[in-house]
Parts: structure tokens; sequence; C-alpha cells
């Protein structure tokens, strides 16, 4: 396993163990939030991968994360929903990540690979 790879895993991880976190601003109303999912390992094989981020009752994302064959892309103030199929090779790592703030609402994530997965905040 190269460098690259091992930083790769080591940052799913620390992502799928987080799942997602949200935080209250004393100051205001809203709340927030970063929601995260993606596969626990590498993937068995090459394949294609979608990726989707969605708001529901006011929420708002201020940013979109995602893995593609490049590395990590970060999109800023995302076209809502929004929505991303990328190829990746065998032994990447599937994992994305939608920042914002949730005021009574929703941030909602979801990604395909090795398995369908969710997450959502608050």
């Amino acid at each position: 396993m190269n460098f690259s790879a091992i930083k790769i895993t080591a940052l799913l991880i620390v992502l799928t163990a987080a799942g997602f976190s949200c935080s209250k601003s004393s100051s205001s109303n809203s709340s927030t939030c970063t929601a995260t999912t993606g596969d626990t390992g590498p993937l068995t094989a090459n394949q294609a991968v979608s990726y989707t981020a969605s708001v529901q009752n006011g929420a708002t994302i201020n940013s979109v994360s995602y893995q593609d064959s490049a590395g990590t892309t970060t999109v800023k103030n995302p076209p809502l929903p929004f929505s991303k199929t990328v190829n990746l090779k065998n032994g990447m790592t599937v994992t994305i990540s939608a920042s914002g703030n949730s005021n009574s609402g929703e941030i909602k994530v979801t990604s395909t690979g090795n398995y369908p997965n969710s997450a959502s905040c608050p």
C-alpha cells in the first residue's frame, strides 16, 4: 500500500467514525453541521460511484467534498440537489461530506460503492 492510499484509508476511517457532526450557534437559530458517509473499506473492483447531497426544510449547503479519481474534490456553494457519478479504481475509497447550516431542516448525503450509504444532520 503506497503512502497516498494509507492517507486516504486513514481519512476514510476518521470520516466513517465521525458519521456526522452538528453544533448549534448561540447567536442564531441555525446549526452548523457536516454530514459524511462512505464505505468502511476500499473498493473491491473498479466501478462507477454515485454521490448525492440534498437539503430539506430550509437547510443550506456551503460545500460538498467527495472522492474521485484525482483525489478529493470540493465544490463550494453547489447547485442543489447535488449529484455526481465518478469512476473509481479497485482499492480507492468512497466518501462524501456536505457542510452547511441545518437551521430547522436537514442535510443529507448518499454514496454508492461496495454498499449504499447515507448520513444526515442534525
